[in-house]
């Protein structure tokens, strides 16, 4: 396995199911990564399409805390400094829209806000996405009258493919559609996604793509790895993501993250085990 050269000096990584496992706990050999990018000069910084008080509340007990993209790249700011450098929202009225036939076609849609997560009403389903990533949302019906758009819209619990496949026919080219799990679908503003806003806090860090790399699992990674030069994912990433990879690690279950930092900084690799 070819070492990235020049070695990067940022590694730009999705949160769920790559850097996080898929019980949502960090796997001890993940932890230790950490220190090691850190000992290594690799600047590790997280792109995830949780909100960033949910990013704070994950990492604020391994002493992380700095430059981040949340919402799918909605939002670019600093969790240290409590900056925003860049952040954009869905109109409201295509918002309300897609609010409303998300929950026609049998989705259970949840809108995110500044700090407030908006729902249509309280389900299992809503209340197993919320509670596995520590948030609460706000019942309401009044979507069409609010002014402010949200950062994102998350569909749960499709039913069917056929449902996010029609959701996606309707809304692809008023809204950026991309899904993060199979039961996920995630919609923001039309032109966003983690790649374009890794693009953005490349030329804000003064970087070129081949001084940076990228580890993610899902199809919302995907224009975040075509957008730097040393893409890498973990074993349990769709076939679509490990294609665009350079490396793979082994699943996140397995501390995979682990495995990329090592790739990147040069580290001898372990030999990953078979259906990792």
């Amino acid at each position: 396995m070819q070492i990235p050269d020049p070695r990067p000096k940022v590694l730009f990584s999705d949160l769920d199911r790559t850097f996080l496992t898929h019980a949502y706990t960090i796997h001890p050999r993940t932890e230790a990564a950490l220190e090691t990018a850190r000992n290594a000069g690799l600047q590790v910084v997280f792109v995830t399409a949780r909100a960033p008080r949910s990013l704070k509340h994950v990492l604020g007990p391994l002493g992380w805390s700095g430059r981040a993209v949340c919402f799918n790249g909605a939002w670019i700011g600093d969790l240290e400094r409590g900056e925003v450098s860049w952040s954009e929202r869905m109109p409201a009225d295509i918002a309300a829209g897609i609010m409303e036939d998300a929950r026609a076609r049998g989705a259970e849609p949840i809108w995110y806000g500044d700090e407030e997560i908006l729902i249509h009403a309280e389900t299992p389903t809503i209340a197993w996405q919320l509670g596995k990533v520590g948030e609460q949302a706000t019942v309401t019906r009044d979507f069409a009258a609010r002014r402010v758009g949200p950062f994102k819209i998350l569909c749960v619990d499709g039913r069917t493919p056929a449902c996010f496949d029609a959701l996606r026919g309707r809304w692809d080219g008023a809204a950026q559609v991309a899904q993060s799990h199979q039961m996920l679908l995630e919609v923001g503003p039309q032109g966003v996604s983690k790649g374009a806003a890794v693009r953005r806090s490349m030329a804000e860090l003064g970087l070129s793509p081949a001084e940076c790399a990228a580890v993610g699992d899902a199809e919302n990674d995907l224009s975040m790895l075509e957008a730097v030069g040393s893409p890498a994912t973990v074993g349990n990433a769709t076939d679509a993501v490990k294609q665009c990879a350079g490396y793979v690690g082994a699943s996140c279950d397995e501390g995979g993250f682990a495995d990329v930092v090592d790739w990147l900084v040069g580290r001898p690799l372990r030999k990953i085990p078979i259906g990792s």
